[in-house]
């Protein structure tokens, strides 16, 4: 009975420390080398801040925004990780039992169509349903440049969908509903900004506006999910409802690069794109490492024909 209690108040002592300074430093260094460039130096530091610390999220979340390794890389990567720490009650007693899930939830590549129970998006013809949610076709669909301002990862270099590890899609389908269900989070604004991303790179653009509209309804000032937000509500034609949003954002925060996105993609959807192309340019200003915004940019030139601006605009994408 001493050793239980002993065990218990350690993992309790190491949840009321927080994430391990080591871990802290190491991600603040990474990100530091990244700033000046030098992603080289900054991968081993990112990769340490997680293997020192796994509750480091915010070396995961970094790593997977600013797509410093490959989809493969980040799934070794996780898979290498140490969930359940050195006491013997493990990821339980920690607490953290959920933290792989919510990893695996942020990656790339496990596109497919995440089904949240529809008990938690409310009711309505717009929700995704446990039982009936189905990627929306790509035939059919607008171009590929008219859908990508809101991810990089919407389209391969072809222009095709892309290709899909079914068996990581499973992966990440389970993980989603362990989160909703056993870990009671599907009311979280991060697991649903997840879902609504991996369900706009699926081409679902119904369920990825539903996961969204579920966002704003729990968690307004969320942001995760902003620009495929706005991107679906362009995908979809959505013009009222974008137009609401952008006002909204701009008047919430006009400093916000999201907040010009949005506004130079309702221009860009009505095909005044001398406009769109002013405040996606203002967008970029705001916020230069924001690839959405480079590419909404070039989207915006390339459906005017203008080659070189929108290469250029896309080159800046690539980079970021």
């Amino acid at each position: 009975a001493d050793n239980i209690q002993s065990v218990q108040f350690s993992s309790l002592q190491l949840m009321m420390e927080g994430i391990h300074p080591m871990s802290r430093l190491c991600a603040a260094r990474g990100v530091a080398y990244d700033e000046i460039s030098n992603s080289h130096r900054a991968i081993p530091f990112l990769r340490m801040a997680l293997t020192i610390d796994a509750r480091c999220i915010e070396a995961l979340d970094y790593v997977v925004k600013r797509r410093l390794l490959d989809p493969e890389e980040e799934r070794r990567w996780v898979a290498s990780l140490n969930f359940c720490g050195n006491d013997i009650g493990g990821e339980e007693a920690m607490g953290i039992s959920w933290l792989r899930d919510a990893y695996l939830a942020r990656l790339r590549g496990g596109l497919g169509v995440t089904t949240l129970p529809p008990t938690l998006l409310g009711d309505g013809d717009d929700h995704p349903s446990e039982f009936d949610a189905s990627p929306v076709q790509h035939e059919g669909m607008p171009t590929p440049s008219h859908l990508s301002l809101g991810s990089p990862d919407f389209v391969s270099v072809t222009g095709r969908k892309p290709s899909i590890d079914h068996s990581f899609s499973q992966t990440v389908d389970e993980a989603f509903r362990n989160l909703a269900t056993k870990h009671h989070l599907g009311k979280s604004s991060d697991i649903l900004s997840h879902a609504a991303i991996r369900a706009y790179g699926s081409h679902d653009l119904r369920s990825a506006l539903a996961y969204c509209t579920a966002i704003d309804a729990y968690d307004p000032f969320c942001r995760t999910a902003g620009y495929v937000h706005v991107a679906t509500l362009v995908g979809l034609g959505l013009k009222r409802r974008l137009f609401e949003l952008a006002h909204r954002l701009v008047d919430a925060d006009p400093k916000n690069s999201l907040a010009w996105f949005a506004v130079g993609s309702y221009y860009y959807l009505c095909h005044r794109y001398d406009l769109a192309q002013r405040h996606f340019s203002r967008s970029t200003r705001l916020d230069p490492s924001s690839a959405e915004c480079w590419i909404g940019f070039g989207c915006s030139f390339a459906v005017c024909d203008e080659s070189d601006q929108a290469l250029a605009s896309f080159r800046a994408a690539q980079n970021k």
